[in-house]
């Protein structure tokens, strides 16, 4: 689960917390309170929101962590959205993981991964 406040302004999403969960609302997108660090923070699953929305999110993402971007497939990208939610959820959690585990390479050995 992603904060909502973490796709504010990309591709349609108001860039207000507020107006972004109604957003979600009107798109039949689930939101849910996650205790955070300064207490409750509105989250949702990444693989719940709309093909652009998610592709620039984690275009976004893959540019904080210094990762190339590499070429956009349109065949590949149209396949996963026809999967399931449940199918996009564990391949967007598995995606995440590799990720992680990319950027965390740079700075830990491997038994520290």
């Amino acid at each position: 689960m992603i904060p909502v406040r973490s796709i504010l302004g990309l591709a349609g999403v108001p860039n207000h917390r507020t107006a972004a969960r109604d957003w979600c609302s009107r798109k039949g997108i689930a939101t849910a309170p996650l205790k955070g660090r300064g207490g409750q923070v509105e989250c949702l699953e990444l693989s719940d929101l709309p093909a652009a929305v998610r592709l620039a999110y984690i275009t976004r993402q893959i540019s904080a962590a210094g990762l190339p971007v590499g070429t956009y497939d349109e065949a590949a990208h149209e396949a996963f959205a026809d999967l399931p939610p449940k199918m996009r959820a564990s391949a967007e959690r598995k995606a995440e993981i590799a990720r992680l585990l990319l950027t965390a390479g740079k700075a830990l050995s491997w038994p520290q991964r």
